[in-house]
């Protein structure tokens, strides 16, 4: 099956080693999803839901806004007085226009 790039007959031109950004990014499991649950807390299978993700209605791209929240994040990356895990939760509520967001952190213990 064609790309959407490719549908629309667009030549892409990558110059000096550039990547096409178009396909989807191959997943390295270097550190198992698994291995981040403790020991007796919940499975695996019952957090993820990504079969009832794929039931739910979906929204068509919003490339404009896909753009200014990378900018945002970016910027908040950039500035060091800036907390960027709540640009992050909030670029969430934005981008995804739900009624709240939250952010769970892994450490190693």
């Amino acid at each position: 099956m064609p790309s959407a790039t490719e549908a629309a007959g667009l030549v892409l031109n990558f110059p000096h080693g550039g990547k096409n950004m178009t396909k989807p990014a191959e997943w390295k499991d270097v550190f198992p999803v698994e291995a981040s649950i403790p020991d007796g807390i919940a499975s695996l299978d019952s957090i993820l839901c990504t079969d009832e993700l794929r039931r739910r209605a979906w929204r068509p791209p919003d490339y404009e806004k896909e753009n200014r929240a990378l900018v945002a994040l970016a910027s908040a990356l950039a500035d060091p007085q800036s907390n960027i895990l709540q640009t992050l939760a909030e670029t969430i509520l934005e981008v995804t226009q739900c009624d709240s967001s939250g952010l769970s952190l892994l450490t190693k213990g």
